[in-house]
Parts: C-alpha cells; structure tokens; sequence
C-alpha cells in the first residue's frame, strides 16, 4: 500500500493519547486489518474505497493504493494504522461495515512493540562489513538499542544485541539468517518463545561432496531457492578436497520439497543426505517438544467465504457463529480448477491443535494429520472426499490412504478416517473401492457397528437418499465411543447429514499395557496342545472306553463316564508337558529361550507390581487437585475485594496446608478415601518405596515430593516396558529361526495363523431418539439392565380372546397349505454317521469348549468307539425327545451375570440399605427362535405356544 500526508481520522481524537505527534512514514504502520479480496471485487471497486477512505477521513493518512497479501491461499486486501486505539476505531466503525464489509484485525502482519536480545553468530572477520551486517538486521528487525557483548573466535564474530523491534512476529520466528555479501550469518532471539526457537535443527539435510574450488557464495543463491532457512560449510574437507554444507529447514514439508529437486550447479548435480528426524516413544515429551508443525490460523468464516463465496454482510454471517470459533484451528484443504473443485476442512480445538504432527495432503481430496500425546497412543486422522466417478482420483486416494494407515499402524497409533466416501452402503463391497480397502485394514464402520441394520441414510437431493458419509475407527477406538448420532442440518446448507463420535482420551497411558502384557505372560505360561498330543489323549480315551462295563455304556453314564474319563486324561496329558517343560528348564544351557522367557515374565511381574502402585497414586493425585481447586475457589471468594495483597493461584499452591481434611463433610470424605489407598499403598509398596503419610500430601513440599516419586515411577516403568517389548521381539525372531532351522512347517503354521477375534462385550448400547449412547460404568449398565427387565417382565392385561378370535392373528399365523408335508419327513431321520464326521471336520481349532470342557480338537481326533456313543446319545435325542440331564445343566447364573442386583438407600438418616434382585431364567433372549420336533405337527403346535407367549408378553420375535 502507499500513502501520502497523514490527516486525524475525522477530526482530532482527544480520547486517544496514542495519536499525538503520531509518525507519518509508511514504515511506521504497526497495525493492520483487512477483510478477503473476493469481497471487494476488482479494481474499479477498489479506487472506490479508497476515495471513500480519503473523503471521509477514515484513515489517519491519505492513501493511495491498499495493500494486497495472501495467508492460507487466501488473498487479503488491507490498510494500515499507527495505533491499536485507531485500528480498533476503524473497525467498529459502522459505516465502514454497512458500506464496504466486515474489516478484521490481521494479527500476522502487526509490528512487534518491544525489545529483545538477538545472537548474531559467524559474522565472517575477512568478507563481512560490520556495519552493513548491522544496517541488514536493523532493516530485518528493528533498530538496535545496544551492543551487549562481541566475541572472536578464529575469524568468526558472535555478538549479542538489544533490538527494538519494528517487524511481524512471522518475521522474526521465520527469519533464521540474513545474507550478506552472499554469505549467511546466523540470527537467533535469546529471550522470546524459546520452547519454539529450540525446535529449530530438527529437519535438516547435508549437501555432499561439493568440490573445493566451489565457495560458498556460489552456492547461496541456490540454497536460497530450496526453502532452506540456514545453512553452514562444514569442517570436514576430505582426501578428494570436497566438503559439506548443512542445510536446515522449517517443517518436514519443506524439507521434502527441497528433496525432489536436483541441486545443481554449474552444471554439476549434488547428492542429498538426510534423515528422518528423531521422535521418541509417545511416553515422552520429546515428541511433542521436537516436532514443527504447519500453522494455519484461519477461521471458519473465511473458509466458508473461500470456498462458497457467502456474501459477508448476509444474515447468516452476521450470527455469533463468528465468535463460537475463536478457541478452534480450521485447516482447510481446498482445491477448485475450472473441470474440477474439492474440499475438506478439519476443525481442531487450540489445545489439541497444538498436539498436531506430520500433515500431508492431496489438494482438495485428503487431508492427513496425526495429534501426539505423552502418555497414551498418538492418533492418526484422516478425512476425505472422494469424488464421483473419477477413477483415477479414486486409486490415487486409495493408495495414498493404504500408506496412511499402514504408517499408523506401524507406528501403533489408533486411527479415524472419515468423510464423503460417495460410495453408498447398499452396493456390493466390491464395488466400494475405498470401503474395501478400509475392511481389509481392520477398520470398522462405526455407524453400522453400534446401529445395525438400522443404518440411517446421511446425503438426500429430492427423492433420492443412501448412505455415503462414514466415520471408520480401529479397534482400541471403538472401545473407547462414548456416543454417536447422525445429525441433521440445515437444508439451504447441505444435503448432507453430519456424522458425530465422542470417544475418550484417557489421563492415563495405557492404551492397554497391562493387557498387552498379561496377555504375553500368559502366552509363555500357556500350554498349547499339538495335533500330536490331541492324537494321543483320543487313543487313550478311546481304550478306557472299550474296557468299561456295559452298564456303563447305557443312558446317561455314557456320557459321564466320557466327560469325568476326558477331564482326567486331559488334566494328566496338561500336567505331563508341565514336567517336560520343567525339566528342560533345570538342564543348564539347554534352552535359552525358555531363559529368556523367564526373564521377562519377572520384568512383567515388576510393571504389574508398578503399574498397580501409580494407579493408586494416580486416584490421590486427583483427590488432591480437586482438593486444592476448592480451597483455591474458597479463597478467591474470601478475598474478591481485596485486589491489592492477593496471591496468584501459583503463589495460593505454594503457600497452602490443606486442613479440610478431616474437617469439612467433603474433606472427611477425601481425607477416607485417600487413607484407604494410601494404607493400600504401603502394604504393597516395592522394598526401596517410602512410606506414603497424608500428613506429607498437606504440604506443598510434600506435594512436590510426592510429584517427583510419581514421574520416577513412571519412567521406570516406561523403561522397563520398552525392555520387556524389545526382549520379546528378539524372542519371538529367535524363535522364527529356530522353527527354521528345525521345524519348517510349524513355522509357515505360525506365519499363515491369523488373531482370533474377540468380542467386547462389556459395553451397552442405549438408543435414544436417533443418538446411541456407550454405557461403559458396570454398575450404571447393572441399574439400566434391572430397569429395562423389570420392564419387560411386567404384568400386563391381556385379552386372551382377541388372540384366539382375532381375525388377524389367524390370517398371519395359519398354516400355509401351500407346503408339502414330505419336506419336514428328512428333519427327523437320524443323523448318520458320515453326517457327524462332515460336522466334524469343518469345525474351527482352537475355540472354546462348551459346558462338556470337550473341545472340537479332540472330537476330530476321536477314535470309532468314542464317536460312535457320541452318534448314539445325538440320535436317542431325538427319537426320544429326551435331552440328557446333564446337557440341561447350566453354570451359576450369578456366573453368567443374569442374576442382577441393586443396591437400594431405604433410610438415607439411618443409612440403611437393602438388595433388590431380578434373575432372567435364560442364557440370553435372541429375537430368532430355532424349533426342533420330531414330525410336523410337534413343531406347529411348539410354533403356536411361542407365538402365543409372544403376544402375552408383548414380544417381536422371528420362529
């Protein structure tokens, strides 16, 4: 922009201290605001603002031209002030809103107003002029105040100085090192955010084999061009009389953009050398505190300007909707041609967007960011949109996805995809390219796990509606949903519906360390019975059998003598290759994988121990901050018109002895709870733990103690579970080439086998007017379950009458005549034995056993005689529609958790308390119901009672 004389805006402002003997250069503009270009129109319109500008004095100056600049892809036309008082004046200013849009602050290209120490280092002594260094950080920065130290070392220059600052903030952090006489010297702030200044050196590549007589001057133009923001010649010319350059940059993008292209000089073309930059483990803080992210600052408003081009001054805009998104970081991945347009937006909280890593992209289509936390599982979130029928875009964004995920997983951190698919629910899965491509990767469609066959469709346009937007999850993430729901909006907006899931971050880790390790101790421990050994027990199941008595092989005995014969042999077969194993273990030398083995399961043991301790620090810790918030809470009230001599919430912490423990109703309860673990505590505290004493955790000193211990605790627990994780995989490859050396096949055995899934059932999923909760708290699932059942179970008043004469009810339900009878004949002939045998055999390995404890491995493996009585108990079923005793038995129901109890406060005076219980007389009430007769007309009268019961009890069920 250019201006010319300066003028007060409209008249001379006596409010405002700030415009006296005001400056009146361009320079000196210090604060900015500007509103999108698109909003203006062309040039025509922009000399129109400027003569409204000037006629009514809206600036301070007279202006010429406004000035343009581009943030976010986004064009921005702006004017500039002297003083945040007339900033502030212009924007509020109604006619400037009314007649031209809505102006706003351009924070990014504001003047810094203070003063900072600046590290000026490897100034060089034979080919550097230190005043013209000095004028070039003067023009960068900001005049200098004064010189606070130089220092000389082998010809090279360190000074550090005081700046008055004069530029933007992008300026100062994004300004690495300035060039003179085409040579770089290196600039650094010493005392403004240096938690982000220290990031600077991570992404950094080498510049190899550069020949001697190339200087560095010639290289700087170059380096220039690649993006590089500093860059130094190493000392470390080799016999071919070649040395190296440094070279470092902002971000991993820029750093990979300077990859594809070839640096060449004079004809010659250089090798790059460069690593990934260290992340540590999630658990530590190095990879938050190491990592550059690409920052985007742009809101809501403007991305929807952007991208749709809503008119600024509508109605719509005019909403506080403005103002909900100020706490919120908006990336927007916007692509728009003159054949093809495309977008995705990612909206992230500022406190999570601060955790945000490593984004990537295909302009318009996908966008790819992972969020990194200290102690728990990074995330991975992908969204994209896929467009209608375009193939190639489709394979592009599918093997771009397949590298994403395949990333994540290697990395063991949990995923969301989602987005527009435009691939409806109701085609084959084959031909849902990218859907397929989810399901291969162990992903799950959240909307269809938790709803079913009650899947809502999410896009509509006129009579047409089906299922295309999709929130896909791993696992771990499906375990932690707390709710989902399909929302519909407003229609002038989209045709679509929005798709929302709540899932928990933990405080703590763990993303299921103690599980995961449980799980590997067991493995160890676990002895696996081979095909061999289930060879075995049959055979000598099949002689204990021959040689029983007849009447042991009639009725019911048959089959308990089989199962009490199996349990004792199975049990004795367990027990034989425990001793083996033992053996083995006592021969010195001779198997140092079992050693191994060993020493891990007594690591494993420790971080039990361990984990099991933080756990009950952790409950304190909590007791404690809700402790301290409520004094501080107190305090602040005590103390609202004191504004002098009150403490800061840092100065309360340090100063404060927590008396209400033990003295208010709350604090009595804390101080119980807290004496409960801490007693918990020192029982099971390792030999060199200190004692925990509530009297300590009054202090603020004892506090910072009991703070340090923690953190100790918890890196010895990361270390140890990094060592246990390591030690196994080189187990787990020691055992691979063992198997190779020795047992090739059990070794193509254990590549091809598969995890088995399992299913969670710990969870209940509660539909409420089109939103599905996640009840995940067994007691809050224990109190809906009893309500839900004593529901359900209720008395009702039925009229026996409208069953039997309902016209209705026997139009439905009548037989179908239409079916031939002879088609129920075969249902009723006994089973074969070739029948058995094919059941037999197609049964899964490995699964688990029913009330019997037999399991299908041994029935395949079972001998004539012992399948033979199995045949005979299965047909004697049928013929006699007698099931044995023994069959009919079920495990306590307590076990099985359908005999529900609740806890009921009868006198709250007298805290009195008695058990309400409800027992559901079933394993589990599905709405399919199998029937099974021994001719046609058993099964229609057993068909007839079922709907009967059904009606009675107001139950939908299929038969």
């Amino acid at each position: 922009m250019a201006i010319t004389s300066d003028h007060t805006m409209g008249g001379y402002d006596k409010t405002s201290k700030e415009s006296i003997h005001k400056p009146n250069k361009e320079e000196d503009l210090k604060y900015f605001a500007g509103l999108l270009s698109l909003k203006i129109g062309g040039t025509e319109k922009e000399k129109q603002l400027v003569e409204i500008f000037n006629e009514h004095k809206l600036l301070e100056y007279h202006v010429n031209t406004l000035g343009r600049t581009t943030k976010n892809g986004n064009q921005y036309t702006y004017v500039g002030f002297f003083t945040e008082t007339a900033r502030e004046k212009f924007i509020k200013d109604t006619r400037i809103t009314q007649e031209i849009g809505e102006f706003r602050p351009l924070q990014w290209l504001d003047k810094l107003d203070q003063t900072i120490t600046l590290s000026v280092t490897g100034i060089d002594k034979h080919k550097h002029n230190i005043t013209e260094v000095e004028r070039t950080i003067e023009r960068k920065f900001g005049k200098i105040k004064e010189i606070l130290s130089r220092t000389e070392n082998y010809g090279k220059i360190d000074m550090k100085m005081q700046i008055e600052l004069r530029c933007t903030e992008d300026e100062l952090m994004n300004t690495w090192g300035i060039i003179v006489n085409e040579k770089i010297i290196k600039v650094e702030p010493l005392n403004y955010k240096f938690q982000e200044i220290k990031k600077r050196g991570i992404h950094n590549a080498i510049l190899m084999d550069i020949p001697i007589e190339l200087e560095e001057e010639d290289l700087t133009e170059s380096l220039y061009k690649t993006g590089a923001r500093y860059w130094y010649r190493e000392s470390n010319k080799n016999d071919n009389f070649r040395y190296s350059i440094r070279v470092y940059f902002k971000n991993e993008y820029e750093q990979k953009n300077a990859m594809k292209e070839k640096f060449e000089i004079q004809g010659q073309i250089f090798t790059w050398l460069f690593r990934h930059p260290f992340v540590a483990t999630p658990t530590t803080t190095t990879t938050i505190e190491e990592t550059r992210e690409i920052e985007m600052d742009m809101t809501m408003k403007e991305i929807t300007l952007a991208i749709e081009g809503i008119d600024i001054n509508s109605a719509q805009q005019k909403s506080d909707a403005r103002y909900g998104w100020t706490g919120y970081d908006i990336i927007n991945n916007s692509f728009n041609e003159d054949n093809s347009k495309g977008g995705t937006v990612l909206i992230l909280k500022n406190n999570i967007s601060d955790r945000k890593y490593k984004m990537e992209k295909i302009d318009g289509y996908a966008i790819k960011l992972e969020i990194l936390f200290r102690k728990q599982k990074n995330l991975t979130i992908i969204g994209i949109y896929r467009p209608n029928d375009d193939r190639l875009m489709t394979n592009r964004i599918n093997e771009k996805i397949t590298e994403w995920i395949q990333e994540a997983y290697k990395l063991d951190q949990d995923i969301i995809i989602m987005g527009d698919l435009n691939e409806s629910a109701s085609k084959a899965t084959k031909k849902k390219q990218i859907i397929k491509n989810l399901y291969n990767h162990d992903l799950y469609d959240v909307h269809e796990v938790l709803v079913g066959k009650e899947t809502l469709d999410t896009w509509k346009s006129g009579e047409l509606s089906s299922r295309i937007d999709y929130i896909f999850c791993n696992e771990d993430i499906l375990k932690e949903i707390i709710s989902h729901e399909v929302k519909d909006i407003n229609v002038e907006l989209t045709d679509h519906k929005a798709l929302t899931l709540k899932f928990k971050i933990k405080d703590k880790i763990k993303y299921n360390k103690r599980k995961y390790l449980k799980e590997l101790g067991n493995q160890y421990k676990k002895i696996v019975l081979e095909a061999e050994d289930w060879e075995e027990l049959a055979e000598t199941i099949e002689d204990i059998m021959i040689n029983q008595d007849d009447q042991d092989l009639t009725g019911e005995n048959i089959w308990n003598n089989l199962v009490l014969n199996y349990e004792s042999e199975y049990h004795e077969i367990i027990k034989k290759k425990e001793n083996e194993r033992k053996k083995d273990e006592e021969i010195e030398g001779l198997n140092k994988t079992q050693e191994k083995q060993k020493i891990i399961l007594k690591k494993i043991a420790i971080y039990n121990k361990l984990a099991y301790l933080d756990n009950i620090t952790f409950n304190i810790k909590k007791i404690m901050e809700k402790t301290k918030k409520q004094e501080w809470r107190e305090y602040t009230r005590r103390t609202f018109s004191n504004k002098i001599h009150k403490l800061s919430e840092k100065q309360f912490s340090e100063n404060l002895f927590i008396n209400s423990w033990g003295t208010s109703d709350m604090g009595k309860n804390y101080a119980m709870k807290i004496m409960k673990m801490i007693k918990d505590f020192n029982e099971k505290k390792l030999e060199n733990d200190v004692d925990l004493k509530i009297d300590n955790l009054r202090t603020h000193q004892g506090r910072e103690t009991f703070k340090y211990i923690n953190e100790e605790r918890e890196e010895k627990m990361r270390i140890l579970y990094e060592e246990i994780i390591n030690e196994n995989i080189e187990l787990n490859i020691r055992k691979r080439e063992i198997d190779l050396e020795e047992d090739i096949g059990t070794m193509i055995k254990k590549i091809l086998e598969k995890s088995r899934k399992k299913i969670d059932m710990s969870s209940l999923i509660i539909k409420e007017n089109d939103k599905y909760t996640i009840e995940k708290n067994q007691e809050e699932i224990k109190e809906r379950v009893y309500e839900h059942y004593k529901e359900w179970t209720r008395k009702r008043q039925i009229d026996l009458d409208l069953i039997e004469y309902e016209e209705e009810w026997r139009n439905i339900y009548s037989p179908i005549e239409t079916i031939n009878p002879i088609i129920y004949d075969k249902l009723t002939e006994p089973i074969t034995l070739d029948e058995l045998d094919e059941v037999i055999k197609i049964v899964k390995n490995n699964k688990a056993p029913g009330l019997s404890g037999i399991p299908y491995d041994f029935w395949k493996h079972s001998k004539d005689l012992t399948r033979n009585l199995l045949l005979g108990i299965i047909n004697e079923s049928f013929e006699r529609e007698i099931i044995l005793d023994e069959w009919k038995k079920e495990k306590e129901k307590e076990e099985c958790g359908y005999k529900i109890e609740v806890e009921r406060i009868t006198d709250i005076n007298e805290e009195t308390i008695e058990k309400e219980e409800i027992t559901i007389n079933a394993t589990a009430f599905m709405d399919d119901t199998t029937i099974i007769g021994k001719d046609k007309k058993s099964i229609e009268k057993m068909v007839e009672i079922c709907h009967e019961f059904f009606q009675i009890n107001d139950i939908k069920a299929n038969v």
